[in-house]
């Protein structure tokens, strides 16, 4: 008996030190995402299209930095007319896992971001950046793979034509 629980315990020994946020290993995920609405009582549809990847190394257990591209495209059709505009970002971000287990990990990750917009139609091009924080629930489903239940919040800042600045939050 006593010899069972050694190896079972040794087992669970080594799959605990060969976590997935332990040092030296790698981050890979994103989002992607598409929505499409109607205006009640309009001819007004918006159509938003998101590819959101990212990748990041475990500088030391529990503690990862990357780096984050975003694509975002908007299209609106009203009237007949369709117009378009896309957001193209590019930044670092650092992820922090507080506690957990194998199976169910809390993070925190902070990132900021910079790109530029696209009006689309003439409408010109101009800088934008950003900055946000998320935390929630990582279920890890295996090994490599979990599940992401986040919350979070995100301010962008753009400039276009004139001094006025546009901040926007979600």
């Amino acid at each position: 008996m006593k010899r069972t629980c050694l190896i079972a315990l040794a087992i669970f020994t080594a799959y605990s030190v060969c976590a997935q946020t332990t040092k030296g290993n790698w981050l890979v995920g994103g989002q992607a995402g598409f929505s499409s609405a109607k205006e009640k009582g309009s001819n007004v549809t918006n159509s938003i299209i998101e590819f959101l990847p990212d990748a990041g190394y475990f500088f030391a257990n529990n503690f990862a930095a990357g780096v984050s591209l975003g694509y975002t495209g908007l299209s609106t059709k009203a009237n007949g007319n369709k117009s378009t505009s896309s957001v193209v970002e590019f930044g670092p971000f650092v992820r922090y896992y507080i506690t957990g287990d194998d199976k169910l990990k809390l993070f925190a990750q902070g990132h900021a971001a910079w790109g530029s917009i696209d009006f689309g139609g003439g409408g010109g091009k101009t800088s934008t950046s950003s900055y946000g924080f998320k935390a929630g629930p990582a279920i890890f489903l295996n090994r490599n793979v979990a599940l992401e239940i986040t919350a979070g919040y995100k301010s962008s800042r753009y400039q276009r034509r004139g001094p006025k600045k546009y901040t926007w939050r979600y």
